[in-house]
């Protein structure tokens, strides 16, 4: 795959992987369109699709059992590609797409993000990639950085930055 046989080859056998950081994101980025969008995808290009492996998790990390499971499936020769709807669906962070990817090219497969045109079967699609792996995991840290910054600043205005709060309970009016 270390050129992009991926997008002139057919009959590829393929996996998807889609994935949402919380159940309040089911708005925005959908598991069922990202699902969608993967299917359509593959069979425009005539492609097998093997499954549909999914997370509702961080991307900070792969500790996610959807993507545990489709790593395990490196070991076997069963597809050609993993197909992802957006780089950032599949990992927020530089080391662990890098790390993946590795295994990947080194089982002659390749990555595919649907949104960016990115197939890192070719050379310039990893270095395309990378660049957008740098992107997504500086957008991971913004977002915890304005979460922290909006918790410290409902402190400070003596409100609580959640609902639950452990070890107490409310009166009627919602006092502690």
């Amino acid at each position: 795959m270390t050129t992009q046989t991926t997008k002139t080859t057919s009959k590829l056998s393929v996996l998807g992987y889609v994935r949402i950081s919380t159940s309040s994101q089911i708005e925005n980025t959908s598991i069922a369109l990202q699902k969608r969008t993967i299917r359509q995808y593959v069979k425009s290009r005539g492609w097998n699709l093997v499954d549909i492996y999914e997370d509702v998790s961080s991307g900070s990390n792969t500790n996610r059992p959807g993507f545990e499971e489709m790593a395990k499936r490196l070991e076997s020769n069963g597809f050609s590609a993993v197909v992802v709807t957006k780089l950032d669906r599949f990992s927020r962070s530089i080391l662990d797409s890098a790390t993946f990817i590795k295994g990947l090219l080194a089982k002659d497969k390749a990555l595919i993000s649907i949104s960016e045109n990115v197939d890192t079967g070719s050379i310039q699609g990893r270095m395309f990639c990378n660049l957008l792996m740098v992107i997504a995991e500086n957008e991971r840290e913004n977002i915890q950085m304005r979460m922290s910054n909006g918790r410290e600043e409902l402190l400070r205005q003596n409100k609580l930055p959640s609902s639950y709060v452990y070890g107490y309970t409310r009166d009627k009016s919602g006092d502690l």
